[in-house]
């Protein structure tokens, strides 16, 4: 039914969904959280990766797409990025107040980064969502401290472009990837600014870590994960860095 160009059946629809979420949103909270124990690897796994790219995408979320409905569109999309040429890595993501949503990304190169990220992709993105963004890092190096045994647990992620070093014994602390901002504007002298995409077990683990710096953080909530990366496994556990 439509009167005054108002559309009664689209919007009972998304108040079905709104409610049905608010009420998966409840459901969690009361069960807490379910995170997946970490275990620690005995020597760290790492890659010296100056070749590869980090991209971090943001689409605003619709209104009615509340976090349990999003996660499902994650797991459902994995299928398709699992066969994206020059895909190693990629953390399905909300921002930290779940205002947007998208992706963090780890690319053989910036030129599998911008195949996919292509004309098509921002008007497809544009057209569905509103206008989306993609930032590009250079990677240094990636180090990861634990096993990512589940691809969805309760994962969480900080970029800092201020903290370059990290205590790789720290609690819930999975991976660690090194990064430098790519076309940067000179700032004191700095090119390019450098730091740190952490990888957590829980949000707890990353704000208890980073509670004295939170100002320089953005954090997301990085709750489905694709993981092809192959990393070695010279470095003892021991170095905290």
């Amino acid at each position: 039914m439509t009167t005054a160009g108002f559309n009664l059946s689209k919007f009972l629809h998304l108040l079905f969904f709104s409610f049905i979420g608010a009420l998966a949103l409840t459901t969690l909270a009361a069960c807490g959280s379910n995170a997946v124990a970490v275990k620690k690897y005995d020597r760290i796994q790492t890659d010296s990766a100056a070749a590869m790219t980090l991209t971090i995408t943001k689409v605003q979320r619709p209104w009615y797409a509340f976090r349990p409905l999003i996660v499902g569109r994650f797991k459902g999309a994995i299928p398709e990025h699992e066969k994206i040429p020059g895909l190693f890595f990629k953390s399905f993501s909300l921002t930290q107040n779940h205002n947007s949503f998208g992706g963090i990304y780890v690319w053989q190169s910036e030129t599998d980064a911008k195949n996919w990220f292509n004309d098509a992709w921002f008007a497809r993105t544009k057209k569905e969502y509103g206008e989306g963004t993609v930032e590009y890092f250079q990677i240094l190096r990636i180090r990861r401290i634990a096993e990512l045994s589940q691809p969805e647990n309760s994962y969480w992620s900080a970029l800092s472009m201020s903290e370059t070093k990290i205590d790789l014994n720290a609690t819930g602390l999975l991976q660690v990837i090194e990064v430098k901002e790519i076309g940067a504007k000179e700032t004191n002298g700095q090119v390019d600014r450098g730091g740190t995409l952490t990888l957590w077990n829980t949000e707890a683990d990353a704000k208890t870590y980073f509670e004295k710096n939170a100002a320089a953080l953005t954090y997301f909530d990085t709750p489905v994960l694709i993981d092809k990366l192959k990393l070695s496994n010279n470095v003892p556990t021991t170095i905290a860095r």
